[in-house]
Formats: structure tokens, C-alpha cells, sequence
């Protein structure tokens, strides 16, 4: 059986802990790794005001969601993981698009994301993208947390060259 982790990743501090987490994982086991990036549906809705600007507006959330994906192969290269990384955009609600990738992957065996950990009104207004994919997903779920003892030791873990 394949295994390869699904990492949504957003460039956001927790997605950046959540995604070195991920590749040491995926360098010591040989997994590969797959980086999601969605494209909020909210936004795109927001920015386009006329159903003319959509496509307009969805290309260059696309592009932004290239150079953040960019971004997660530079963070790989400079930790020196031996790991084969695949990208992928979608667009929707981020947690419902993380979930069906999970489930259109049959290699997909594990998601590791990180949480922005928000609370009270700011979590009832714009919910929990984690707590959502915990609930729906059909594959276990790690929850990083930008918490200063997991960051020290995600940045000291030594890399094992295979």
C-alpha cells in the first residue's frame, strides 16, 4: 500500500511548522508529500464583484497559490529532505476542498496541517478549517501547533540521510 502525506499549506506561520513537521516525517519513511494550496471561493467571491472578473480574479489567486507552493519547496530544499514533493491548487472552502483531496487520493494515508488556534468570535465568525477536516476526513489528521517547545524541536531535529 502507498502511503504520501497531504500538507495544506497557505504560507501562514502555522502551515510553515505544520509542513517541516510533515517532511521529516516523509524523509525518515520514504513518504511523499502532497502540498495543497486552496484558493478561498469567499475570496474570489469578494473580489469579483461581476461574474465577468471571476475567471480574472480565480487566475490570479492561482498564481499567488504557485509562488506560496513555491515557497514550501524552497523551506524543503534548505532542510535538505530527501522527498518527493507534488503541488496541487484547488478552489472552494478550504476545508471541504482538503477533504476531497484526502478522498480522491487513494495514497493520501495522513493530513498534517497546522492550526492558527482562534477562539471565541473570531472562531464563530470564520471557523475552524482543522476542526472541520478532523471531522470530515477520511484519513487520520495531525494538528501542529505553533507552540515554542514543537517549533525548537522541529528547527533541531537532526536530518537522517537515507
Amino acid at each position: 500500500m502507498s502511503r504520501k502525506i497531504l500538507v495544506p499549506y497557505d504560507g501562514s506561520d502555522p502551515s510553515k511548522l505544520a509542513l517541516k513537521w510533515a517532511l521529516l516525517d516523509a524523509h525518515d519513511h520514504g513518504f511523499p508529500v502532497k502540498l495543497l494550496y486552496v484558493v478561498d471561493q469567499r475570496s474570489v467571491d469578494m473580489l469579483s464583484g461581476f461574474a465577468s472578473q471571476r475567471e480574472k480574479v480565480v487566475e490570479e489567486l492561482r498564481r499567488e497559490g504557485e509562488k506560496v507552493l513555491e515557497e514550501a519547496e524552497r523551506i524543503a530544499e534548505e532542510m535538505g529532505v530527501d522527498v518527493e514533493l507534488e503541488k496541487k491548487i484547488r478552489v472552494g472552502v478550504p476545508w471541504r476542498e482538503i477533504v476531497k483531496e484526502a478522498e480522491s487520493d487513494e495514497e493520501v494515508n495522513l493530513i498534517v496541517m497546522g492550526s492558527h488556534g482562534r477562539t471565541g468570535l473570531e472562531h464563530a465568525v470564520l471557523g475552524s478549517v482543522a476542526e472541520n477536516v478532523v471531522r470530515h476526513s477520511p484519513v487520520n489528521v495531525l494538528i501542529v501547533r505553533s507552540e515554542e517547545r514543537i517549533e525548537e524541536s522541529v528547527e533541531k531535529a537532526p536530518v537522517r540521510r537515507r
